[in-house]
């Protein structure tokens, strides 16, 4: 009688046994996307240490390849690198798209903190996004450049910085006064004993997916589309 048909195999860490380098067998996976011409599949795989199943992001190596499942019998590592494993909470909202990883892991956190209704922890996360984002565009006062805020403290201190992000046009100014109560229940988030509720907590996630939106997910979809658009030119990019 024939073998069973060798599976697609991954070594890495397991996050349910902690066994370092072990093997596991690739049972199934999803198409997940395509992520600066590199296509991702989560991955439904079982470590041969503990037969205890995960699921994987893995990300390929280059842009041309085959699903894991169809590399059967070999270590697909040489393919594809781990992104991350995959631990879902229900309902949890997803990070925009091409916002930079340290800001993306922040808002992931605060996201899953509002998931499970830990709504002062999620605030304290969403106000630490801003904060984050913001003082990215922002120039510190001794930078070369013709506008930069006046002194350290506007760079420095997030209600400040955000006017001068308002002021100089980065940030819509129809965001101004909404962004003086979500600065506001950040803050109550982080210090005061009371906290906030579901709905601050809402809000003060709407309002960082918006900022995140603004300052990188629409310059990097233009990017992207002016990178695309040179390739079927066969044109040299220029970022």
């Amino acid at each position: 009688m024939a073998g069973k048909p060798e599976k697609a195999m991954f070594i890495a860490d397991c996050p349910r046994c902690g066994h370092n380098k072990t093997t596991f067998d690739i049972l199934a996976e999803s198409y997940s996307r395509e992520y600066d011409y590199r296509v991702e599949y989560e991955c439904y795989m079982r470590c041969r240490s503990c037969a205890k199943p995960s699921n994987a992001l893995l990300r390929a190596k280059n842009q041309q390849v085959s699903p894991p499942t169809s590399n059967s019998g070999i270590y697909v590592n040489v393919i594809f690198s781990l992104k991350h494993w995959v631990f879902e909470i229900p309902n949890s909202r997803r990070v925009p798209e091409h916002v930079e990883p340290a800001v993306a892991r922040i808002f992931q956190e605060g996201a899953n903190c509002l998931a499970i209704g830990a709504f002062d922890a999620s605030g304290a996360m969403f106000r630490k996004v801003l904060d984050a984002a913001t003082r990215e565009k922002t120039p510190t006062p001794e930078a070369d450049v013709s506008v930069k805020p006046a002194n350290w403290k506007t760079y420095k201190d997030l209600r400040l910085r955000l006017d001068w992000l308002f002021e100089h046009g980065v940030l819509d100014r129809s965001l101004e006064d909404l962004s003086s109560c979500i600065h506001q229940d950040g803050n109550d988030a982080a210090h005061d004993l009371v906290g906030i509720g579901m709905e601050e907590a809402e809000d003060l996630a709407d309002f960082a997916e918006q900022v995140l939106r603004i300052i990188y997910t629409t310059p990097g979809q233009i990017a992207a589309n002016k990178r695309r658009r040179d390739e079927r030119r066969g044109t040299p990019h220029q970022p």
